[in-house]
């Protein structure tokens, strides 16, 4: 095959062999040198996520602060092999990404081989103004009843109950879940969610009628004030009209915040009003009741006949009355958010409420009794408030900041799993499945 070497002695080809050998083991060192620094990679981008920080906090201080450490305590040579792993931005973006999708594949498979599962939803704004809706699930595996981020995706036109439908719905069509399967719904209340005629309660009562919604024990205001009177509904809908001339307009609110000041009151800005956060009622009567003077004043001119309103007393007894409601109710709320994150954090509790599960006890009698189990866990496994969906929107606010209101939607979602999820990605599977490549 090479007759130009036909003539070398047995001493050339020796040492061609041992230069292949040395080259082969040269390969070998490199290869896993790769291997532990994407591993490496991967860890840094797990830990970025888990903390809600920047993608560049990994290039911009975790690295240089790892080196400087190894610098000081193991000297330059092993600081010098931090310098090759990669963390820079796009890195970091794609490794989060790529666990994200796989912790996701991983509930999926999982739910699908559950017999029953249950979902709650919330929607709610975020920095940009983009809707959110957040969708946890709950579901039946390894005799556990495990909860976990089903999805969060943008509503992009409107939040109407067809349109939560459709996006929960092709979520389901696209990866295969069964609407039948599907136990409960548990919601907020919100009219998108619980309308008869056109909300997401009526969609999904027309693909699986059988399905059974709970309305959240902390949402349980909206119930009260569909009750409330035509009345009290009036003098509620008169306060909102107040606010959101003065807060959606910038120029208004500089000047009402400035007349505050002036008139040296305890507070200079306004509460925003909103269905879907359930303290807001209360917290906006309040605000409005102690700042009704100033807001007299302000509305004077431009507003006469609002300004009326809070010259009349009676509509400002019956507006002191709706605010002592709502106050009483959002203290009520209060507790029982309190008592959720009590229970949850005391390891006390949850270490008498695993050993004494009522899940698990008909989860562990379901070949032995069949039909009474399922019938037991068609009534534990839906959830009973939208908790879940309230923490997770308090870690997006956090993920999706003012420093980053430019993230795109599947690193949002990538984020937000890490951070809430029961599930771990196996980055020793991952780093298999890509190939080494060290930072230049």
């Amino acid at each position: 095959m090479h007759p130009e070497h036909q003539n070398k002695t047995s001493d050339f080809f020796e040492r061609k062999a041992s230069e292949q050998s040395r080259q082969v083991v040269f390969f070998d060192k490199h290869t896993n040198l790769n291997k532990t620094l994407l591993k490496a990679s991967f860890e840094m981008a797990l830990l970025i996520a888990k903390a809600k920080k920047s993608f560049t906090i990994g290039e911009n201080l975790v690295l240089p602060a790892a080196i400087k450490i190894c610098e000081i305590v193991h000297g330059d040579k092993i600081a010098d092999a931090l310098r090759s792993i990669p963390v820079s931005n796009d890195t970091i973006k794609r490794r989060i990404d790529y666990m994200g999708d796989y912790m996701k594949s991983q509930l999926l498979i999982q739910i699908k081989n559950s017999d029953t599962f249950a979902i709650q939803l919330d929607e709610s704004t975020d920095l940009t103004n983009n809707a959110q809706l957040m969708v946890f699930v709950r579901y039946q595996y390894n005799l556990e009843i495990n909860e976990d981020l089903l999805f969060c995706e943008t509503l992009s036109e409107t939040t109407k109950g067809i349109d939560i439908f459709k996006k929960v719905n092709d979520f389901f069509i696209i990866n295969e879940l069964d609407w039948t399967k599907c136990v409960g719904v548990c919601t907020d209340g919100a009219a998108a969610m619980t309308g008869r005629i056109s909300g997401f309660k009526a969609e999904v009562m027309k693909v699986s009628p059988d399905i059974r919604f709970v309305h959240c024990i902390i949402h349980r205001e909206h119930l009260t004030f569909r009750k409330i009177g035509c009345e009290l509904n009036s003098i509620m809908n008169d306060v909102v009209s107040m606010v959101n001339f003065v807060k959606t307009r910038a120029l208004n609110s500089r000047l009402f915040k400035i007349l505050c000041e002036d008139m040296g009151s305890n507070h200079n800005t306004l509460l925003f009003h909103t269905d879907v956060r359930w303290l807001s009622r209360g917290k906006v009567l309040k605000r409005v009741i102690e700042l009704s003077d100033e807001f007299r004043i302000f509305l004077r001119d431009i507003k006469p006949d609002l300004s009326a309103l809070l010259s009349n007393e009676k509509w400002m007894c019956l507006t002191s009355y709706l605010a002592d409601f709502f106050d009483k109710v959002n203290e009520l709320n209060l507790s029982l958010q309190e008592q959720l994150i009590e229970i949850r954090e005391d390891s006390t509790l949850e270490t008498e409420f695993n050993e004494k599960e009522l899940t698990e006890f008909w989860l562990r009698r379901q070949q032995e009794y069949p039909v009474i189990s399922k019938a037991a866990l068609l009534i534990l496994i839906p959830f009973a408030s939208t908790y879940l969906c309230e923490t997770a929107f308090s870690q997006l606010q956090i993920i999706k900041n003012k420093h980053r209101s430019c993230i795109s939607q599947q690193s949002l979602e990538s984020n937000l799993r890490i951070s809430v999820s029961n599930i771990t990605p196996d980055i020793n599977m991952l780093c298999e499945n890509m190939q080494a490549q060290p930072s230049h």
